[in-house]
């Protein structure tokens, strides 16, 4: 059984990672070296074919993002290429080589006006380029595997970075 963490050197990826026996998994991410690691651009079909090729995982679980929500109001084409262009190649991959696939979005898909918790069949109304693009990841492994896994998650916290956490504690 191998596992694949997509973004292994950011916080949730990072985390992951120490959750499986380090025999079964693969690290990926565009900067990470060492056993049982692959360097990939999501962005990049073929390499990532190539890579899913060479692996076979069974089980993908893409951690990586461009979360900096603020920059993907400067960087409008990075924000999609890697939430939604980057989601799509790994659905596509998973697809092909028969892996069951957990693709983490954001709770910026809502608008945040909600009094009450977010369900996941409330409507979405993503307010700025981060949700929209994360959204349009969701609909493109939606579209591409029926039975992929798409989990919302907010404020991350962990160790190895700072975080919302992090910050209260230092203030």
């Amino acid at each position: 059984m191998k596992v694949m963490v997509i973004g292994a050197s950011g916080m949730l990826g990072y985390d992951l990672a120490r959750v499986f026996h380090k025999r079964d998994l693969l690290l990926v991410d565009l900067n990470i070296e060492g056993i049982n690691t692959a360097q990939c651009d999501i962005t990049d079909f073929a390499a990532l074919n190539r890579l899913f090729s060479n692996t076979k995982p069974y089980y993908v679980i893409n951690a990586s993002a461009y979360t900096d929500v603020d920059a993907c109001e400067e960087n409008v084409e990075l924000a999609y290429k890697v939430n939604s262009d980057g989601a799509r190649n790994i659905a596509r991959c998973a697809k092909e080589f028969g892996a069951a696939f957990l693709q983490v979005s954001t709770d910026y898909v809502f608008d945040g006006t909600k009094t009450t918790p977010y369900l996941e069949t409330d409507l979405v109304n993503p307010l700025g380029v981060y949700g929209k693009s994360k959204l349009e990841g969701e609909l493109q492994t939606a579209k591409i595997m029926k039975e992929a896994f798409i989990v919302r998650t907010a404020l991350l916290y962990g160790r190895n970075r700072s975080n919302f956490v992090t910050k209260i504690l230092q203030q």
